[in-house]
């Protein structure tokens, strides 16, 4: 799983790797969802990685229902999880799927085509952390996402509040690299240097090779 906003750090031509993400989701072989860090970054994580996640959770979900048969909880679970693992290929070229290709979708996969037991294991997948409902105004849809994600927009939003405002307590909101560094993050556990990139890429900070080493300072100074 990777930011967008990394590879803008490492190829700072944006339309190309806007374009090659694109090309690549359109064949199926890359999953894209945004994340509300105040930015609204774009994650990127391959195809067969996500659905991979999917089966990991239906296996789980398989395994407690061996151990408790006959509980409807878990067997709702795990039917979502495998009937959603199987749609996926025919979902993973969306950006956005509306609920309608969902159910469409989805319909395919399983015995039954009842719409309403469609849309309980769409809100038990949900739920889990797998779909997230969109703020499109047009229709309902939903994007793409992945359990845990609320805990790492949490640690990237708070991580970028206190490298801000340490660069704001300097006088010219500006600091080396290296001192910077030595800075202990409060709310996450990734490096400074991946913090570092992900603000360069979404445009919080420059970052400036001086004679010296390099300079952090906020864009917008």
């Amino acid at each position: 799983m990777i930011f967008c906003t990394r590879r803008y750090t490492i190829l700072p031509n944006r339309t190309f790797i806007d374009q090659n993400v694109h090309r690549l989701r359109n064949k199926g072989k890359l999953v894209t969802f945004r994340i509300p860090t105040g930015s609204e970054d774009t994650v990127i994580i391959r195809a067969e990685d996500y659905i991979a996640e999917v089966k990991k959770y239906e296996n789980i979900f398989r395994e407690q229902l061996r151990q408790h048969p006959g509980d409807s909880a878990i067997s709702l679970k795990l039917n979502a999880m495998a009937a959603y693992g199987r749609a996926l290929p025919t979902l993973t070229s969306l950006s956005t799927a509306p609920l309608q290709v969902l159910i469409s979708r989805m319909s395919k996969v399983v015995s039954f085509s009842d719409e309403s037991e469609i849309r309980v294991m769409m809100g038990c997948i949900q739920r889990l952390g797998f779909l997230l409902p969109t703020t499109r105004l047009d229709d309902e849809a939903y994007s793409f996402s992945m359990p845990g994600i609320g805990k790492l927009v949490s640690a990237i939003k708070k991580t970028r509040t206190q490298i801000v405002s340490t660069l704001k307590r300097t006088k010219y909101k500006e600091m080396h690299e290296q001192q910077l560094k030595k800075l202990k993050t409060k709310h996450s556990r990734f490096q400074l240097e991946f913090h570092l990139a992900d603000m360069e890429g979404c445009g919080m900070v420059r970052r400036t090779k001086v004679t010296s080493g390099v300079l952090v300072a906020l864009a917008d100074k």
